[in-house]
């Protein structure tokens, strides 16, 4: 007796540590920002001399405000289902621009009104592409920041603009209240305010709610702003939920399936939302779709063949695409070396990409795998040698993404975005931020001549890189395996798909990928430029939906990816000889990327559910 006792508790005593260590973990992930943010204030206030002053205290505030005004506002875009914009670095730049050039000719109040007037544009077009037509928050966000920097050089013609010395808004720029600036002040304020409208109204409620479940959401009315979203669906009527998943526009309408006997329908309802299944009822067997009946016939084969094929639309492009250079630019497709070499610049990052968007992840450190990759090359006095440490250099990059993505879990936007900009910041360092020339500069001549015909290097190894990642993606077990990881992480996971290991798979081939890029790039150059790939990092994206690679995943083709880049290398070589400036081709590129991401077949079901629910609503009677 005394030793169960003893047992009982001893395990009592081993739970509560449990339960007090996992309060403290909890609280630990809840606060760890604070946390971190004051043992780096403190370290500073040791270590760093004068971090103190009252001087320093007040260029701190000067360059967290900015910042923090930017952050503050995305928080509504984060928590509301996780989307990004990429857009507010044109936003701030094009409002910068418009408020000092109208408030030059028209005073201060128009110049402000102008300056949110634009931004407002901005958000307009991200809304309406996001929102409406479903389209990938990231792409149409990276599309816009283009388009937005294209116009704002078109506008500016590359020149700074410059306020009067002594006008109103140098005077809010260096004012400030004892060491806060006002620029921090306006972060103070718009931090309650945006604050209180997140935590005290209705609508921050249905922000929230649309984080946590958009289709529960949507099925469970506007009055889910009130409630989070499980418990508001248990409330719905069978009727009302039935009539409800009938008008939604979303994937749920698709998904919702009716069975035989028409029950059970509030229990698929609210298993695909993540609700417990109610007690009792047989469970569901055969389903009927929802959508329309699959014609049948030779007709019907060809529509279910063309279904299944991603390319469509980057081969309506191609065509228009060439037929509009070829009446108006016809030397664009007579520069046989210039646009093939164009084209497989811009082709083999874009294959690369692909093999992670199958997946349903993005790398957006492309861009800057090229760049350290060419500065690696050319530091490396030895011309073979550096070129294996160059592609060395990507497959690290690649596992490094991977780790974070598969091992610590951070979304793959968010991890690349960091190697991004770390990788971009050591090519800087590592090249003393200059161009670094190859030793052996006759290799490098000798690399851009071509072979066979107009066929250099470059394209040569465009078309084996092309086939290899053709083949390994259709005909080899492993690459096959990338579908089901994009399709359905989980489903692949109980088939016993090794999925972790799929996605370093992936992120290495694109690290490689770029990086092989990168040696091709500096080759050609003779010369290794930390800034290069700023402009490819657009277009290989463009490249790769264009040709209808599935952003979620699941869905893809290599070949599509090709016709994309196809697209894009016709028409980037098409502009140059015209005497377009790089800017404004990143404007059509740009446009072009926003058109394909909004002419995906899932955005057009899902802007026709819209409709369709808007004349239905519009339609209903006042008592109905």
């Amino acid at each position: 007796m005394a030793q169960q006792t003893a047992s009982s508790a001893a395990e009592a005593s081993t739970e509560s540590e449990s339960t007090r260590l996992a309060g403290i973990l909890t609280w630990m992930s809840q606060n760890g920002i604070f946390i971190f943010t004051a043992i780096l204030i403190l370290f500073a206030l040791i270590f760093v001399d004068g971090f103190g002053s009252l001087m320093n205290i007040t260029d701190v505030f000067h360059r967290a405000a900015p910042i923090g005004i930017v952050a503050v506002g995305m928080t509504f875009v984060v928590i509301s289902g996780n989307y990004l914009d990429l857009s507010v670095v044109a936003q701030v730049a094009t409002a910068g621009v418009i408020l000092i050039a109208v408030s030059n000719n028209y005073g201060l109040f128009p110049a402000i009104l102008a300056a949110l007037a634009a931004a407002m544009l901005f958000a307009l077009v991200n809304g309406t592409a996001v929102g409406i037509f479903k389209a990938n928050a990231v792409i149409v966000t990276l599309a816009t920041t283009f388009i937005g920097l294209g116009l704002l050089r078109l506008f500016s013609g590359g020149s700074i603009f410059f306020g009067p010395p002594d006008g109103p808004i140098r005077t809010f720029g260096l004012g400030k209240i004892g060491p806060i600036p006002y620029s921090a002040i306006v972060l103070i304020i718009m931090t309650i305010v945006l604050g209180l409208l997140l935590n005290r109204t209705n609508f921050g409620f249905l922000v929230r709610s649309f984080g946590v479940n958009e289709s529960a959401t949507r099925l469970g009315g506007s009055n889910t702003a009130l409630v989070w979203p499980r418990q508001r669906l248990s409330n719905v009527p069978r009727g009302d939920l039935r009539q409800r998943s009938d008008q939604h526009p979303g994937p749920v309408r698709d998904q919702l399936r009716i069975s035989a006997g028409g029950t059970r329908l509030v229990d698929r309802a609210r298993r695909l939302l993540g609700c417990p299944r109610t007690q009792g009822g047989p469970a569901m067997s055969g389903t009927i779709s929802l959508s329309a009946d699959e014609s049948t016939g030779t007709w019907g084969r060809i529509r279910r063949t063309a279904s299944r094929r991603t390319e469509g639309r980057g081969i309506v492009l191609l065509t228009f695409i060439i037929i509009v250079v070829a009446l108006l630019e016809p030397l664009a497709l007579t520069a046989y070396d210039v646009t093939l070499g164009r084209i497989a610049l811009i082709g083999i990052v874009a294959l690369g990409l692909t093999a992670v968007i199958l997946m349903g992840e993005l790398d957006l450190s492309v861009a800057s795998t090229l760049a350290v990759s060419g500065v690696i090359m050319a530091s490396v006095p030895d011309l073979a040698l550096g070129i294996v440490a160059a592609l060395v250099a990507g497959l690290l990059v690649g596992v490094i993404n991977a780790f974070f993505v598969a091992v610590i879990g951070i979304n793959s936007f968010i991890a690349t975005l960091g190697t991004l900009f770390a990788l971009r910041g050591l090519a800087f360092v590592l090249s003393n931020e200059a161009p670094v020339s190859l030793a052996n500069k006759d290799a490098g001549i000798a690399f851009g001549q071509p072979l066979i015909g107009p066929l250099t290097p470059r394209i040569l190894i465009f078309v084996l890189v092309f086939i290899a990642i053709q083949i390994f993606v259709s005909r080899v077990k492993m690459g096959r395996e990338f579908f089901a990881v994009g399709g359905n992480r989980q489903a692949a996971r109980d088939a016993g798909i090794p999925v972790n290991k799929r996605i370093f798979t992936g992120f290495m081939i694109s690290g490689f990928v770029a990086a092989l890029a990168g040696v091709i790039n500096t080759l050609e150059r003779t010369t290794a430029d930390p800034t290069a790939g700023s402009t490819v990092l657009l277009a290989s994206f463009a490249a790769a939906i264009i040709g209808g690679n599935y952003l979620k995943g699941g869905r893809g083709s290599i070949v599509g990816t090709l016709i994309g880049a196809a697209s894009l290398g016709i028409l980037q070589v098409a502009l140059t000889i015209s005497g377009v400036q790089v800017p404004i081709q990143q404007i059509y590129i740009g446009v072009i990327l926003l058109i394909a991401v909004t002419t995906d077949p899932t955005s057009l079901r899902a802007v026709r559910g819209s409709l369709r629910t808007l004349r239905q609503s519009r339609m209903k009677t006042p008592d109905g």
